[in-house]
């Protein structure tokens, strides 16, 4: 078990054990560090290293971590392993998170000394650390040369206008670019949906109303749809299971009737939908 800090400050993610490397040490860049209590202590190599954890779902390759014989601590870069992996890292009260879209890299809770670090295994070497070494460096070409496809970075490879980075071969077009969020945003086909700048200040101002389905196999009862009902201002929501679309307007007048008696000084504002057919007839207009 190695005891990983993860440090905000650090330029570069370093380690003083040699053993913990998934591949053959490559010369570094930067040829010391300094230490926040003035030491400053040479760089012998880098190299990947894969974290397993508890608190990181899948484990993690830091693709470019610092192997410094005297140092006597492991320190996770935040800026390194934010830029290796496209992420965002945020610290509170609770914890250290990094978010990678909606994946969770890791989640990790704070100590009782209000220091964010955890125990971690090393993954024995293995191809697929390799690999995912050599991925991070054919991230670093995609980027510099301007975000050119799959097909176009695996042309590359083969006519060896590349090097470092044969495992790109094996990859597939759909899970090279699902990695690059700036490949995202460019293939985006609408603008993103504007902050809700809505204050609301009371209890059935603002209701939002989903339905999911149909759910195949159908539930207990023939249920196909569960209809969802959520009041914006208390988070408070009920969900009604139903065998039909055409049942939406009845099970949605059925709840937001029942929130009225309990509070009849209220008045229901807005439903706010997907704007399908079934939250849109005039029949529902009127009920």
């Amino acid at each position: 078990m190695h005891i990983w800090h993860v440090d905000s400050v650090a330029g570069k993610s370093l380690t003083g054990n040699r053993s913990i490397f998934t591949n053959a040490l490559e010369c570094s860049s930067v040829d010391a560090v300094q230490f926040g209590d003035g030491a400053v202590c040479k760089v012998s190599g880098c190299g990947p290293v894969k974290l397993c954890s508890d608190w990181i779902p899948g484990g993690l390759i830091l693709p470019s971590v610092l192997f410094v014989p005297d140092a006597t601590v492991n320190l996770i870069s935040v800026h390194d392993t934010a830029t290796a992996h496209d992420c965002t890292i945020a610290f509170d009260a609770r914890g250290c998170t990094a978010l990678k879209g909606d994946r969770v890299l890791w989640s990790i809770p704070v100590s009782s000394g209000g220091v964010y670090h955890f125990q971690s295994t090393i993954a024995a070497p293995a191809l697929s650390a390799i690999s995912s070494a050599s991925h991070a460096l054919a991230q670093l070409w995609h980027r510099r040369l301007g975000h050119p496809g799959s097909n176009v970075m695996r042309k590359l490879v083969r006519d060896k206008m590349l090097t470092g980075c044969d495992a790109l071969e094996v990859l597939t077009a759909e899970s090279f670019d699902s990695l690059c969020h700036s490949c995202h945003l460019g293939k985006a086909v609408r603008q993103p949906f504007p902050p809700n700048t809505r204050d609301v200040h009371a209890c059935l101002e603002l209701v939002h109303v989903d339905l999911m389905g149909p759910f195949k196999p159908v539930g207990p009862g023939d249920v196909k749809y569960v209809l969802t009902i959520i009041d914006d201002l208390s988070g408070y929501g009920e969900v009604s299971c139903l065998t039909s679309k055409t049942d939406v307007q009845d099970a949605l007048v059925s709840v937001l009737n029942a929130w009225r008696n309990v509070h009849p000084h209220l008045t229901i504002g807005t439903l706010r939908s997907d704007r399908e057919g079934e939250f849109i007839s005039q029949a529902l207009e009127n009920g």
